[in-house]
């Protein structure tokens, strides 16, 4: 489904999925460069266990949605997606499932929509400015030669260079895990399995552009917030920092500053890297039901207590 978003201001198709039934709404905000494919296998174990309608959309810059030149911003991106949860009538009590760069969107968001807009919030994610804001040295020169779309490297290669990225070696090379196997079923490994869902990233979504491209990267290495912008985010839901101990592109002790200053819960997963949601599988969801749980518990003792 398209809907019109960024009008005054660069507008754009945004491209989005909706799936499942149920009275908690969700929205999965995808990091730098992915679609909301990289979602699919999550929603589809979050759907299993009921009581969720789910929304997956690509942002701007890739995918189905719009990818205009300019110079695009952590707040512009925010503005597109709180213009969609308008367009699907998404007022209150919004959970959200943040990665990386999808973390930066949620915290712009989460401070641009009024109170009480969202109730929980799950992400990997950092505040800072650069350096903390991107990764490694080497890690960027990878994504930048090797980015989807590159004219003349062959799918499967590219899709190699990004789950090397992506995962930890020693998990990648382990017997393929079940949740993972549903999504690839020809592969042994998890790391195949990952290379699998990138090639059919690939495969059915429109390359990204070079304007797409260098307008995420812009929004990436200009993303700021502040301490004092982190706390007032404490103020605003339930919030989860999560991060992977290997984690390549963004630096671990990230979710630890984000965390104190906005004194929420951070879960640091040894030996793990950055695509959480596809390592963890059952656990991750296991995870993020708890959480949505909790901030509803707290939601339901305040109703009383009124």
């Amino acid at each position: 489904m398209i809907v019109k978003v960024g009008k005054g201001r660069q507008e754009i198709d945004m491209y989005y999925e909706l799936s499942g039934q149920g009275k908690r709404k969700v929205l999965f905000i995808m990091g730098f460069t992915s679609t909301c494919c990289q979602w699919k296998n999550t929603v589809r174990m979050l759907n299993e266990r009921g009581g969720y309608e789910c929304c997956i959309f690509d942002n701007r810059g890739v995918g189905h949605s719009g990818q205009p030149r300019g110079l695009y911003t952590t707040k512009l991106m925010a503005r597109d997606t709180y213009e969609l949860l308008q367009h699907l009538g998404w007022t209150e009590d919004i959970c959200i499932v943040a990665c990386s760069m999808g973390g930066f969107i949620a915290q712009e968001l989460c401070l641009l929509a009024p109170k009480h807009t969202f109730k929980a919030i799950i992400m990997t994610s950092t505040a800072s400015s650069p350096p903390m804001s991107i990764p490694p040295i080497t890690t960027l020169l990878k994504l930048m030669i090797h980015k989807k779309g590159t004219k003349g490297v062959d799918a499967r290669i590219r899709a190699e260079v990004a789950a090397s990225l992506l995962i930890p070696p020693a998990w990648g090379a382990q017997p393929v895990e079940p949740h993972l196997k549903t999504a690839s079923p020809d592969a042994m490994t998890n790391v195949e399995a990952i290379v699998q869902m990138l090639m059919y990233e690939a495969a059915t979504k429109p390359p990204q552009s070079q304007a797409g491209y260098r307008g995420q990267f812009n929004a990436v290495f200009f993303h700021n917030v502040s301490p004092k912008r982190l706390r007032k985010l404490g103020t605003l839901s339930h919030f989860l920092v999560m991060a992977g101990s290997v984690d390549r592109i963004l630096w671990p002790r990230n979710a630890a500053i984000i965390a104190r200053h906005m004194k929420c819960k951070r879960i640091l997963f040894e030996g793990k890297g950055h695509a959480l949601h596809h390592e963890l599988g059952d656990e991750f969801i296991d995870i993020v039901t708890s959480h949505f749980d909790s901030a509803f518990s707290e939601l339901s003792e305040d109703k009383v207590q009124m």
